[in-house]
């Protein structure tokens, strides 16, 4: 009987870690997997779709107090951090966008035009302050962040127009296994 229960505890603590992500999409998915959940999935063939650049640079100067480089590859015309390989998904459907490091899931975008979320993830997740940061080097968009072991939550939006945003969802093992890596700048001229 002792033998029924731990492995009925084992199955339980796999399914905890399994079920980190978002919604019914777990971080290491891959997209085939990811596919076969979503119908009409769609990949992002422009460079700039396939990683959130901007809000990558200004997550990582938040968690770490330092920026991700990242590179332009001219042979492949995609966005990458130099230590992986980037592609990103859509949903039209259900309106989400998918991020994905090396073939697994690191990332959910999720637009909110129209409606600013910050009420209810503040009540879910507690209140946080903004801080501000550069897109496309010319626009100043608020930022949030919020740090839970199963996700970080990163909301972005537009200063001038907060009700229009994204919100993504990382996965916190991805960004902190990228805090150890060289993917870390230690100089970096970027000002935001």
């Amino acid at each position: 009987m002792q033998k029924f229960y731990s492995i009925l505890v084992a199955l339980f603590c796999v399914g905890l870690v399994w079920s980190t992500g978002y919604k019914d999409f777990s971080w290491g998915m891959t997209a085939a997997e990811l596919e076969e959940s979503l119908s009409g999935l769609q990949k992002n063939s422009t460079a700039l779709a396939v990683v959130p650049v901007d809000e990558m640079y200004a997550l990582s100067k938040q968690l770490f107090g330092n920026l991700i480089k990242f590179e332009l590859s001219q042979a492949a015309q995609e966005f990458y951090p130099q230590t992986q390989k980037y592609s990103s998904f859509f949903s039209r459907e259900e309106g989400l966008v998918f991020y994905f490091a090396d073939e697994q899931l690191i990332c959910v975008g999720v637009d909110f035009g129209g409606k600013n979320p910050y009420k209810e993830l503040a009540q879910k997740y507690g209140t946080v302050n903004k801080f501000y940061f550069l897109r496309a080097n010319t626009h100043t968009y608020e930022g949030l962040l919020w740090n839970t072991p199963e996700r970080v939550i990163f909301y972005s939006a537009y200063r001038l127009k907060p009700e229009y945003g994204t919100i993504y969802y990382f996965d916190p093992s991805w960004l902190a296994s990228l805090k150890n890596s060289e993917a870390l700048s230690e100089n970096n001229s970027r000002v935001d």
